[in-house]
């Protein structure tokens, strides 16, 4: 079991999943990962590994301020985030297979 040291408050972005009608027939709704955020710090947490996931920051004039594909393990990823993001409104995006989910920090 791992534990992550917060350095400050921790703040929780609601993800919200941008075309709902994928999951029609399914018998279960997806698993939605959890993003959070410190002044320094995103943090990413899927109850499953997911092998290729692409998170798009993008600015309040849409301009994409940061674009990575990686795997996420089933525990967290974290990534560090430069001073200027924690300034102003934000939007976070997490694309993996069908699902592209949608927050806002």
């Amino acid at each position: 079991m791992s534990t992550m040291a917060y350095s400050q408050s921790v703040n929780y972005v609601s993800l919200n999943e941008v075309d709902p009608s994928i999951h029609k027939g399914h018998k279960s709704p997806p698993v939605i990962p959890t993003v959070s955020y410190d002044m320094q710090n995103l943090y990413v947490w899927s109850a499953y590994a997911i092998d290729m996931a692409q998170i798009v920051i993008r600015n309040d004039e849409g301009t994409v301020i940061y674009n990575v594909s990686t795997a996420l393990p089933s525990s967290s990823y974290v990534m560090m985030l430069p001073q200027y993001v924690c300034e102003n409104k934000y939007t976070i995006e997490l694309i993996y297979g069908s699902h592209h989910w949608l927050g806002y920090f």
